[in-house]
């Protein structure tokens, strides 16, 4: 529409500059006033569309300002914003928690940017950790959320609202309301329990405890019966360990002025919870002036559900033409949780047995290849020693060798020797015994003669 007028407005100043410059020429005083009237009327025409065009862009900046306060109060301060998600919010997210990332953003009315660098246009920058942020959003100065501050920031918009609203109803409509009679007590005792041989965390009870109530005037002379259930809760703390459990009386004494004795046993088994608040009660016993117990003849109901906490607690049975369905309520699944919980622990000492025999096993081969190794390195030494050894006496053996081959060629040498010399020798005796043998032949025949 602006250029529309704009356009009109050029045709018209030119036209009345065409019959302005004819009518100078003395051609027509027609055209020199039809002229003046183009001008004159050109310049209202200017006059109103400039009026048009200034409602026109008030119109368009209140307009414009409506939707930005409909989009900040619908999404928040951050609707209409460019996010950049870094590469390290990325990184350290699955393919799941990125889509729930960016949806979180397009709930809050941002958009996501497809840049795939920080630039200038970026309004907000969103990382895994506020302590490592990009360079870049830092050089730019632009704002870094991380996934807690968009969660907060979610919370603060209309949807969020909406949510918080709704929630707060639901916990307004479950709202649970004390039911039936209540009554304040000071005197308890824990049962005594014992730990049981089989489910570890789980206790059996192996002595009653004791509960005086202290009644009011309107109460009649035994306001319980045996087999009832009471809900006892310290008032010493309001923390998670304030609840001491649900117990059934088993003997009701005798009234004494206002206050009446009781036998009770726990209800439910009891664990390492139930111990630990008994305990809490104990030191707030010792400690406090006067310790107070809230007793309640059972546990608040809730307008939702169609049974009561305490049947959730305990669990019912619902007969069908099929049979009946028994439901072991919250205490039954703790039961077994904890029986879960046992068998798991008592599988943890039997890996942990497994463990250190396979450890002990393994440090026995370790000294066995400890060992090996120290006698492979011995057997090397004597190996290198029988080699040395050899080596030396096949160098004694070649000596020896040698030496024998020279003896026996000098033993032939002097037998040879001593073959010559008793040849020499024996021809000295023939010689010596010859003349002896004559001289005597010579006597013999002188004297026969």
């Amino acid at each position: 529409m602006d250029y529309v007028f704009i356009g009109l407005i050029i045709i018209l100043l030119l036209a009345g500059a065409v019959a302005l410059v004819l009518g100078r020429q003395g051609i027509n005083r027609t055209t020199l006033v039809f002229a003046w009237l183009v001008l004159v009327t050109t310049a209202g025409f200017i006059f109103l569309a400039g009026r048009v065009g200034e409602r026109e862009r008030a119109w368009r900046e209140k307009v414009r300002n409506l939707n930005a306060q409909i989009l900040t109060t619908t999404f928040g301060d951050y609707a209409g914003k460019i996010f950049y998600i870094s590469d390290s919010s990325d990184a350290d997210s699955s393919n799941a928690e990125s889509d729930g990332l960016q949806q979180k953003i397009l709930q809050l009315g941002g958009i996501l940017s497809n840049s795939k660098t920080i630039r200038s246009n970026i309004d907000v920058v969103v990382v895994n950790d506020p302590e490592k942020i990009p360079p870049r959003a830092k050089e730019l100065g632009i704002e870094v959320l991380d996934q807690t501050g968009i969660n907060n920031v979610l919370t603060e918009t209309l949807a969020g609202l909406n949510t918080a609203i709704i929630q707060k109803r639901r916990e307004q409509a479950r709202l649970e309301t004390w039911r039936n009679r209540h009554w304040l007590s000071a005197f308890f005792t824990p049962p005594k329990v014992e730990p049981e041989g089989t489910n570890r965390g789980l206790y059996k009870a192996v002595g009653n405890g004791a509960l005086r109530l202290i009644l009011s005037a309107g109460d009649s002379e035994k306001p319980v019966n045996t087999g009832a259930e009471l809900a006892l809760f310290n008032l010493e703390t309001d923390d998670e360990q304030g609840f001491l459990g649900i117990f059934s009386i088993e003997e009701v004494g005798q009234r004494e002025g206002n206050l009446l004795s009781l036998s009770i046993a726990p209800l439910t088994t009891p664990d390492a919870h139930d111990l630990a608040a008994w305990k809490d009660w104990a030191i707030f016993t010792r400690a406090a002036k006067n310790p107070r117990i809230a007793v309640y003849e059972d546990l608040p109901s809730s307008k939702e559900l169609s049974f009561d906490a305490l049947t959730a607690l305990l669990g019912t049975e619902i007969n069908t033409s099929a049979g009946p369905i028994t439901s072991g309520g919250l205490e039954g699944m703790r039961r077994d949780l904890l029986q879960e919980l046992s068998k798991i622990d008592n599988m943890t000492d039997q890996i942990g047995l497994a463990k250190a025999a396979t450890e002990r096993e393994r440090d026995r081969k370790k000294q066995t290849a400890d060992g090996l190794r120290k006698d492979r390195e011995a057997w090397k030494e004597d190996n290198e020693f029988a080699q040395g050894a050899l080596a030396k006496l096949e160098a004694r053996g070649g000596t020896l060798k040698k030496n024998l081959r020279a003896t026996r060629t000098r033993v032939l040498e002097l037998r040879t020797e001593l073959s010559e010399l008793n040849a020499q020798l024996m021809a000295e005796i023939n010689r010596t015994v010859q003349p002896t043998e004559n001289s005597s032949a010579t006597r013999g025949a002188a004297a026969l003669r």
